[in-house]
């Protein structure tokens, strides 16, 4: 389930605990719902919409792929860097699956 509400996802980025991946930032805490939704953030600072919106594409797909991993009732919102715009699907997967585990460490 995705996270879309601009209050939802603030909330997350204040208040959420962190892990610092070479290509994106993920931020996590306790949802209010038994489902886990997660949220994406690509800035300018990644590229133009082209490269904003292939790399929102790949996280999408990375997430999709490795949601088995993700613990339910989380809240989750994924922070890409402009390394990502370079990186391609295999590797900002790999960065999900690592976060995910770290996420479950930490739980």
């Amino acid at each position: 389930m995705r996270l879309r509400n601009t209050r939802d996802i603030q909330r997350v980025q204040r208040l959420g605990r962190r892990i610092r991946l070479p290509h994106m930032l993920v931020l996590y805490m306790p949802g209010t719902l038994d489902q886990s939704r997660v949220g994406f953030t690509v800035s300018r600072k990644v590229g133009n919409s082209v490269v904003r919106n292939r790399v929102k594409r790949w996280l999408r797909e990375a997430v999709r792929e490795n949601k088995e991993q993700l613990p339910s009732g989380i809240d989750l919102v994924i922070i890409a860097h402009p390394q990502a715009a370079t990186a391609g699907l295999l590797s900002l997967a790999s960065d999900v699956r690592q976060g995910f585990t770290k996420m479950t460490q930490v739980a």
